[in-house]
Protein backbone atom coordinates (compact mmCIF):
# COMPACT_ATOMS: atom_id res chain seq x y z
CA UNK A 1 0.00 0.00 0.00
CA UNK A 2 1.38 3.74 -0.75
CA UNK A 3 1.72 5.59 1.68
CA UNK A 4 1.44 9.27 0.93
CA UNK A 5 5.14 11.33 1.57
CA UNK A 6 3.08 14.00 3.44
CA UNK A 7 1.89 10.87 6.02
CA UNK A 8 5.09 9.72 6.34
CA UNK A 9 6.36 13.11 6.95
CA UNK A 10 4.59 13.65 9.59
CA UNK A 11 4.92 10.32 11.47
CA UNK A 12 8.58 10.96 11.14
CA UNK A 13 8.10 14.46 12.92
CA UNK A 14 6.41 12.23 15.68
CA UNK A 15 9.20 10.34 16.70
CA UNK A 16 11.60 12.42 15.97
CA UNK A 17 9.90 14.58 18.70
CA UNK A 18 9.65 11.04 21.17
CA UNK A 19 12.93 9.97 20.74
CA UNK A 20 14.47 12.88 21.45
CA UNK A 21 12.72 13.54 24.60
CA UNK A 22 13.52 10.37 25.52
CA UNK A 23 17.34 10.85 25.27
CA UNK A 24 17.40 13.72 26.72
CA UNK A 25 15.59 11.75 29.78
CA UNK A 26 19.16 10.16 30.25
CA UNK A 27 21.67 11.20 32.93
CA UNK A 28 25.33 12.26 32.08
CA UNK A 29 26.63 9.35 34.14
CA UNK A 30 24.16 6.97 31.62
CA UNK A 31 25.43 8.81 28.71
CA UNK A 32 29.38 8.50 29.58
CA UNK A 33 28.94 4.96 30.06
CA UNK A 34 27.09 3.95 26.81
CA UNK A 35 29.47 5.75 25.22
CA UNK A 36 32.12 4.14 26.96
CA UNK A 37 30.59 0.75 26.21
CA UNK A 38 29.88 1.55 21.96
CA UNK A 39 33.33 2.41 22.02
CA UNK A 40 34.31 -1.01 23.23
CA UNK A 41 32.01 -3.13 21.50
CA UNK A 42 32.96 -0.90 18.04
CA UNK A 43 36.78 -1.75 18.68
CA UNK A 44 36.08 -5.18 19.32
CA UNK A 45 34.15 -5.28 16.14
CA UNK A 46 36.62 -3.92 14.04
CA UNK A 47 39.75 -4.64 12.35
CA UNK A 48 40.62 -1.29 10.60
CA UNK A 49 43.66 -0.90 7.93
CA UNK A 50 46.39 0.99 8.90
CA UNK A 51 45.57 4.51 7.18
CA UNK A 52 41.87 3.55 7.06
CA UNK A 53 39.88 6.56 7.03
CA UNK A 54 37.47 6.67 9.29
CA UNK A 55 35.02 10.07 9.30
CA UNK A 56 33.33 10.50 12.52
CA UNK A 57 31.28 13.15 14.07
CA UNK A 58 31.15 16.11 16.84
CA UNK A 59 28.15 14.33 19.59
CA UNK A 60 25.37 17.67 19.25
CA UNK A 61 23.04 18.17 22.49
CA UNK A 62 22.45 15.00 23.69
CA UNK A 63 23.69 12.35 20.89
CA UNK A 64 25.61 9.59 21.76
CA UNK A 65 29.31 10.80 21.98
CA UNK A 66 31.76 9.13 19.52
CA UNK A 67 34.54 10.63 20.97
CA UNK A 68 36.20 7.81 22.49
CA UNK A 69 35.38 5.37 19.70
CA UNK A 70 37.36 7.42 17.29
CA UNK A 71 40.23 7.81 19.41
CA UNK A 72 40.88 4.01 19.83
CA UNK A 73 40.38 4.05 16.09
CA UNK A 74 43.12 6.65 15.90
CA UNK A 75 44.80 4.58 18.04
CA UNK A 76 45.10 1.58 15.90
CA UNK A 77 46.43 4.12 12.51
CA UNK A 78 43.47 5.22 11.29
CA UNK A 79 43.10 8.60 10.05
CA UNK A 80 39.83 10.45 11.44
CA UNK A 81 37.76 13.05 9.28
CA UNK A 82 35.22 15.27 10.91
CA UNK A 83 32.38 16.83 8.72
CA UNK A 84 31.73 20.21 7.71
CA UNK A 85 28.33 21.34 6.19
CA UNK A 86 28.00 22.61 2.98
CA UNK A 87 24.98 24.22 3.35
CA UNK A 88 24.28 25.87 -0.64
CA UNK A 89 24.66 21.62 -1.53
CA UNK A 90 23.11 20.59 1.81
CA UNK A 91 25.83 17.98 2.24
CA UNK A 92 29.34 17.10 3.78
CA UNK A 93 31.95 17.21 3.26
CA UNK A 94 34.66 15.42 5.78
CA UNK A 95 38.43 17.25 6.90
CA UNK A 96 41.24 15.76 8.46
CA UNK A 97 41.44 15.85 12.20
CA UNK A 98 43.66 15.04 15.64
CA UNK A 99 43.13 14.89 18.88
CA UNK A 100 43.88 18.28 19.79
CA UNK A 101 43.12 20.12 16.46
CA UNK A 102 41.05 23.36 16.59
CA UNK A 103 37.38 22.91 15.68
CA UNK A 104 34.91 25.70 14.98
CA UNK A 105 30.96 25.95 15.58
CA UNK A 106 29.57 25.69 12.27
CA UNK A 107 26.00 26.67 10.68
CA UNK A 108 23.59 24.51 13.24
CA UNK A 109 26.13 25.48 16.04
CA UNK A 110 27.64 21.54 15.43
CA UNK A 111 31.83 21.89 16.14
CA UNK A 112 33.71 21.77 12.63
CA UNK A 113 37.00 21.09 11.37
CA UNK A 114 39.06 23.81 9.70
CA UNK A 115 37.89 24.55 6.37
CA UNK A 116 41.70 24.51 5.67
CA UNK A 117 42.49 21.29 6.61
CA UNK A 118 42.91 18.46 3.87
CA UNK A 119 39.64 16.98 2.47
CA UNK A 120 39.88 12.92 2.71
CA UNK A 121 37.19 10.59 1.70
CA UNK A 122 35.83 8.33 4.18
CA UNK A 123 36.24 4.39 3.92
CA UNK A 124 34.23 3.95 7.42
CA UNK A 125 31.46 6.48 8.70
CA UNK A 126 30.13 6.61 11.94
CA UNK A 127 26.41 8.17 11.78
CA UNK A 128 24.94 9.86 14.16
CA UNK A 129 21.16 9.62 14.35
CA UNK A 130 17.69 10.03 16.00
CA UNK A 131 16.06 6.81 15.56
CA UNK A 132 17.04 3.63 13.64
CA UNK A 133 15.47 -0.12 13.41
CA UNK A 134 17.06 -3.27 12.49
CA UNK A 135 16.52 -2.81 8.56
CA UNK A 136 19.06 -0.42 8.67
CA UNK A 137 16.40 2.49 8.52
CA UNK A 138 18.07 5.71 9.83
CA UNK A 139 16.34 8.67 11.21
CA UNK A 140 17.66 11.93 11.04
CA UNK A 141 17.43 15.92 12.06
CA UNK A 142 15.26 16.05 8.69
CA UNK A 143 17.77 18.18 6.77
CA UNK A 144 18.72 15.60 4.85
CA UNK A 145 22.83 16.19 5.03
CA UNK A 146 23.45 12.79 5.58
CA UNK A 147 21.38 11.18 2.82
CA UNK A 148 23.01 13.30 0.48
CA UNK A 149 26.40 12.89 1.14
CA UNK A 150 26.01 8.80 1.73
CA UNK A 151 24.25 8.74 -1.71
CA UNK A 152 27.07 10.94 -3.15
CA UNK A 153 29.92 9.02 -1.19
CA UNK A 154 28.27 5.11 -2.71
CA UNK A 155 27.70 6.58 -6.20
CA UNK A 156 32.03 6.76 -5.99
CA UNK A 157 33.30 4.07 -4.12
CA UNK A 158 33.19 1.39 -1.06
CA UNK A 159 32.14 3.15 2.34
CA UNK A 160 30.90 0.78 5.34
CA UNK A 161 28.64 3.04 7.29
CA UNK A 162 27.77 2.18 10.94
CA UNK A 163 24.99 4.23 13.09
CA UNK A 164 26.15 5.08 16.61
CA UNK A 165 22.77 4.88 19.22
CA UNK A 166 21.77 4.89 22.24
CA UNK A 167 19.78 1.39 23.12
CA UNK A 168 16.40 3.06 23.38
CA UNK A 169 16.75 4.40 19.99
CA UNK A 170 15.17 2.00 18.17
CA UNK A 171 11.94 1.40 16.88
CA UNK A 172 10.29 -1.72 15.66
CA UNK A 173 9.50 -0.42 12.16
CA UNK A 174 10.95 3.40 10.90
CA UNK A 175 8.92 4.93 8.09
CA UNK A 176 11.12 5.49 5.41
CA UNK A 177 11.44 7.33 1.96
CA UNK A 178 13.11 6.86 -1.40
CA UNK A 179 16.28 9.08 -1.03
CA UNK A 180 16.80 7.73 2.82
CA UNK A 181 19.70 6.31 3.20
CA UNK A 182 20.33 2.82 4.83
CA UNK A 183 23.14 1.90 7.33
CA UNK A 184 25.22 -1.04 7.27
CA UNK A 185 25.18 -1.33 10.66
CA UNK A 186 24.01 -0.01 14.10
CA UNK A 187 26.73 0.10 17.78
CA UNK A 188 24.34 0.77 20.70
CA UNK A 189 25.81 0.06 24.47
CA UNK A 190 23.34 -2.77 24.32
CA UNK A 191 24.73 -4.79 20.84
CA UNK A 192 25.75 -4.62 17.42
CA UNK A 193 23.59 -4.92 14.85
CA UNK A 194 23.96 -6.41 11.60
CA UNK A 195 21.06 -4.79 9.11
CA UNK A 196 18.85 -7.12 7.65
CA UNK A 197 17.61 -5.09 4.63
CA UNK A 198 14.96 -5.64 3.04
Amino acid sequence: MHIPSSEIGARKAVLRRDIRTRRAGLSADERHRAAAAVAMRLLDRLSPSPGQVVGGYAAFGDELDPAEALLGLAARGCTLALPRMIKDEVRLCFHHWQAGDVTHAGDFGIAEPSPGAPELMPDLLLVPMVAFDRTGGRLGYGKGYYDRTLARLRASRTITTIGLAFALQEVPDLPTEAFDMPLDAICTEREWITARVG
